[in-house]
């Protein structure tokens, strides 16, 4: 039940951001094409969800006291790119959070 929790406080707090991304590339014609990456991307990984659970299974990682670290990283990159107003760098902060998140909670 924990991991919902700290899955929807991630959820909540990276909700600015994909808000601000599609507001953003909205008005643009030149990125009207990322609005089919989502759908596709979930199509694709729910189509080999069983290789993809095998494959995790068999490559599990040895030390998940590295997730942590790499999630508070994550997290301060996240703040520094939100106090900066710098999109980019909050924008990216979601791939350490997310993969420390898997790491640390596995």
């Amino acid at each position: 039940m924990s991991y919902y929790i700290i899955w929807l406080l991630v959820a909540i707090l990276y909700t600015p951001i994909f808000r601000s991304l599609y507001t953003s590339r909205w008005g643009t014609v030149d990125y009207t094409h990322a609005y089919f990456i989502l759908p596709i991307s979930l199509w694709l990984t729910w189509r080999k969800r069983h290789y993809l659970k095998e494959l995790f299974q068999k490559t599990k990682p040895n030390n998940t006291l590295f997730g942590f670290p790499l999630f508070i990283f994550g997290i301060s990159m996240f703040i520094f790119g939100w106090r900066e107003d710098y999109l980019f760098i909050s924008t990216l902060s979601l791939v350490p959070v997310l993969y420390g998140l898997f790491i640390f909670m596995e």
